[in-house]
């Protein structure tokens, strides 16, 4: 019965005992200074991220938009912190040098790296990558994966689970599955005859 009167006295108060504020410009003020303090330019945030190399995600997370696609920072951020290529522009994650960089660094940044950018039709760079996470076979232009050389690559570096990702005509490669059993015994269990 308690509780039953404490909700009719609450839904009681009339609208006079409250006030209503549309704005609290003071507040707004003080959260813009904030954000202004967090948004480096590219000197300032190249500086911080030496400094505090640990924290470069954040630093380019919170930084502006022409940090995030300069190429000099976010190559800095991703080489102190793989993950930090989340916080890039888009082009930037399209940059065969820092997507390189951030995998180098966190082989799960493969992740964050443009899956829809003209470096996957590259070979040197889908083999370059492939070489540091096999995985990445799988966002190579059709004729790169079927070569031998680039699908051995991955699977030297992964194993079988990424056969998958090559061109049709290799999936039944012996040297492929060789190198595969190599990596991994288990491999055995997944090839064709």
């Amino acid at each position: 019965e308690e509780v039953q009167e404490t909700r009719e006295e609450k839904e009681n108060v009339g609208e006079e005992n409250w006030v209503e504020v549309d704005h609290f410009p003071h507040i707004e003020e003080e959260e813009e200074e904030e954000e202004e303090k967090e948004k480096l330019d590219e000197k300032a945030f190249l500086a911080r991220v030496r400094d505090r190399h640990w924290n470069a995600a954040y630093y380019l997370k919170n930084s502006t938009p022409a940090v995030q696609a300069d190429k000099q920072c976010v190559l800095a951020a991703v080489e102190a912190k793989g993950h930090a290529l989340k916080y890039a522009s888009f082009s930037a994650r399209g940059n065969s040098e820092v997507a390189l960089a951030a995998v180098r660094t966190n082989r799960g940044a493969l992740t964050y790296v443009n899956k829809r950018a003209s470096i996957w039709a590259q070979m040197g760079f889908v083999f370059s990558m492939v070489k540091l996470n096999g995985f990445a076979l799988e966002y190579a232009a059709l004729y790169i994966k079927g070569d031998k050389e680039v699908v051995m690559a991955a699977v030297g570096e992964d194993g079988h689970k990424v056969i998958q990702y090559a061109h049709p005509k290799l999936h039944t490669d012996k040297d492929v599955w060789i190198a595969a059993v190599q990596k991994g015994g288990d491999a055995l269990l997944y090839a064709n005859d």
